[in-house]
């Protein structure tokens, strides 16, 4: 009875961990996003170059071929408080501000959610909620550890990966900076 006792408790913590690390996120890996907008959806690959405390580079490529970069530098992974919604450049490497992040929310941010449960984003105030079973966010039939928000006047949601290192953006719908996203694939 104790090693059956044992053995449940042991899969039910892998499974846990399996849970608590999905997606794996890092240096090469690559994300498919569909970005929706009211002229239409596109697929972008998203590959994550470089990641370190002081630096991140994300590739971006469109299925067209067209591709391009972001650089996010130590006071915007610290304190970026505003997405990038500009149009892609053919061929550049963009050097984001200090108050911007691409795909992800800043360390700042990530403490004001796990310390008062809610952050501003892009000017709008979010509040961290229980999502509903639909509101469950998915990469196939499997479940991603996320972070529900939700803007106060319930216009806007983002799903946020549940990852201190690269709380990446997996879902936004209603977004009033600028296109809609949601997360397809990781490899």
């Amino acid at each position: 009875m104790r090693n059956f006792l044992t053995a449940v408790c042991l899969l039910v913590s892998c499974a846990a961990f399996s849970q608590a690390t999905f997606p794996a996120i890092g240096q090469g890996s690559k994300l498919q996003y569909l970005v929706s907008t009211s002229n239409g959806s596109n697929k972008i690959t998203v590959i994550l170059d470089s990641v370190s405390s002081q630096y991140m580079k994300w590739g971006w490529k469109l299925d067209d071929g067209t591709q391009g970069s972001w650089i996010m530098k130590k006071n915007s992974l610290e304190n970026a408080n505003q997405g990038w919604w500009s149009e892609l450049e053919p061929n550049s490497q963009i050097e984001l501000t200090d108050n911007q992040s691409v795909g992800m929310f800043s360390k700042a941010q990530w403490n004001t959610i796990q310390k008062d449960k809610k952050v501003v984003y892009d000017l709008v105030s979010y509040v961290v909620k229980s999502p509903s079973e639909q509101q469950r966010f998915k990469l196939g039939e499997k479940e991603v550890n996320s972070i529900f928000l939700e803007a106060a006047n319930g216009s806007t949601r983002i799903w946020l990966l549940n990852n201190p290192t690269i709380p990446l953006i997996l879902r936004i719908d209603g977004n009033q900076a600028g296109p809609d996203i949601v997360l397809q694939s990781v490899e």
